[in-house]
């Protein structure tokens, strides 16, 4: 894209010490803005319920499928090759130009056993025109770069010029959203000119995490340790009681400290109870995602409480799962105790997350959940209300009361 159509959209591709290329704005831009809508450069099979009816792609959806479970690849992974082994070389060479392909460390074992079906999906006659290699660099172009979209109603992979000028942050001012195959730009607060625009490459659930867990997750998949300025900052998802005044407010520093912004003491790690706080996320994993064992969910609610606190990150998971299953089941909690979780859902996005999309996304829940089960208090009425109109100019959401609109 040019820079004079770039000039015309309020941007300009600019060099940042801390992440080299990017996007910046060039005027205002308010909350819930779209900066762009963009179609894809080119997109890529990733759903085998799209791979074309002919014979040749039939055999190679098979052989594929083949491939990926022998190497212990997850099959969809592959399914993009369908799509590369019809590109010509000049398609090829205009991807490789306009995407980047960061390091990682291949030593770790899911990339070694895609690297080894790249050898063996190589030698299929319909790849045979492409080295092992460049069918392994193209899957990790589009794992680094991709977007999911929907042309039709199974997923693609699609890849866009404008979007992968997008830098990472953990904070982002910005979110994505995918309609069909058009990808649009959203703003998440307010921005100025020089702002550098930024996305999450994390999904809205990792954002609630700690640092360490993003970092992790970001050098597996991407290649980099993130040093946005949350991520350099305290890791106020992971605030504790303190031990010393008991209060909701140590937070994790970088020096491995942690500061309590109530009584203003700051102890060492030792003081603070990590064993329980790994048990707890253990504990969570088990029983709400595995379903390997079971627990009262409330009582593990009031456990996590007693020794987190209840601005823990581990906490507000809870209340979360807690709430989903409410509304799978109605009789999993009584209405009153799932309204009341209902509004600490929301006010914790708010507190810790502030002009987040996962943020959003919980406020809504939250009002959804009090004006469909709860509509006859004012009190939570009036909560309802409060929580819709600070999602609205993100989601741009209806009212839920038809009275009201």
């Amino acid at each position: 894209m040019s820079d004079d159509l770039l000039g015309q959209m309020g941007l300009k591709v600019d060099t940042s010490v801390e992440m080299g290329q990017c996007l910046v704005a060039t005027r205002e831009f308010p909350m819930g803005a779209d900066i762009f809508c963009e179609l894809p450069f080119a997109t890529f099979v990733s759903d085998r319920n799209e791979v074309p009816p002919d014979a040749a792609a039939q055999q190679l959806l098979t052989a594929l499928e083949g491939i990926a479970a022998h190497f212990q690849v997850t099959p969809y992974v592959l399914l993009p090759l369908i799509t590369f082994a019809q590109c010509n070389s000049e398609l090829l060479e205009a991807i490789t130009a306009a995407f980047n392909v960061p390091e990682v460390d291949e030593s770790t074992p899911s990339w070694q056993h895609l690297r080894l079906a790249c050898t063996a999906a190589a030698e299929l006659p319909s790849l045979q025109a492409h080295t092992p290699q460049a069918c392994f660099m193209f899957l990790r172009l589009l794992r680094d770069n991709a977007f999911v979209v929907y042309p039709t109603p199974y997923p693609a992979m699609g890849l866009f010029k404008l979007a992968a000028r997008l830098n990472h942050s953990c904070n982002p001012n910005l979110f994505f959203l995918v309609h069909h195959s058009t990808l649009v730009l959203r703003c998440l607060r307010p921005l100025h000119p020089n702002d550098v625009l930024t996305i999450s490459y994390l999904p809205d659930t990792d954002l609630w995490k700690p640092c360490s867990t993003r970092r992790a997750t970001l050098e597996l998949r991407k290649g980099f340790k993130c040093v946005c300025a949350r991520c350099r900052g305290a890791d106020v998802v992971r605030t504790m009681k303190c031990p010393g005044c008991r209060m909701d407010a140590a937070e994790p520093q970088q020096d491995d400290t942690w500061h309590c912004a109530e009584c203003s003491r700051t102890y060492p790690s030792t003081a603070l109870p990590l064993q329980a706080e790994r048990l707890m996320e253990q504990c969570i994993e088990a029983c709400f995602v595995d379903h390997t064992t079971t627990a009262d969910p409330l009582a593990t609610l009031k456990h996590c409480h007693a020794t987190l606190g209840a601005k823990h990150w581990l906490a507000t998971t809870l209340v979360y799962l807690l709430l989903v299953r409410y509304v799978e089941d109605n009789s999993t909690l009584p209405t009153p105790v799932a309204m009341d979780l209902a509004c600490k859902l929301a006010d914790w996005f708010h507190a810790v997350l502030p002009g987040a999309s996962p943020t959003a996304v919980m406020l809504h829940f939250a009002s959804s959940l009090l004006m469909g089960y709860d509509s006859d208090s004012e009190f939570h009425k009036t909560q309802a209300d409060r929580y819709l109109q600070m999602a609205r100019p993100v989601l741009r959401v209806r009212s839920l009361d038809p009275n009201t609109e």
